[in-house]
């Protein structure tokens, strides 16, 4: 699932390069509905599909959960990776790092239209 890292520099976040599938889903969008609008733009007749960059933040003193990962782009936070997904990102980085560095990868942002009849939320699909 974590595949293939490339680092740009000793300072950078790792590159992460997917499959071009971007069917990775996180959780916990629907918190940041605000922030998804404020990058994607505002909601439209017809769904969004906004290519970005995201980085994956490790956050130990996440009062839920010590292994919780992050989801940033535009360094705003988006939603995070699933439980099983973020000990998963863990055990993958520990094997390589000693410790586990920010990780960029390669997200769109879908969803977001506006009909009469209905209204859809924002989401974020990695490419993992």
């Amino acid at each position: 699932m974590f595949g293939w890292l490339k680092g740009a520099s000793k300072n950078d976040p790792l590159y992460l390069e997917g499959e071009g599938d971007f069917s990775f889903e996180i959780v916990g969008e629907s918190y940041y509905q605000d922030v998804l609008g404020s990058i994607a733009g505002p909601k439209t007749e017809d769904s969004k599909e906004v290519f970005c960059e995201a980085l994956l933040v490790c956050e130990p003193d996440n009062p839920h959960d010590s292994n919780a990962v992050a989801v940033l782009i535009s360094n705003k936070k988006v939603g995070h990776l699933s439980r099983i997904d973020a000990l998963a990102f863990h055990k993958s980085m520990a094997k390589r790092f000693k410790d586990v560095p920010l990780v960029k990868v390669d997200a769109v942002i879908v969803g977001g239209w506006l009909r009469d009849d209905s209204e859809g939320s924002f989401g974020v699909k990695l490419d993992l």
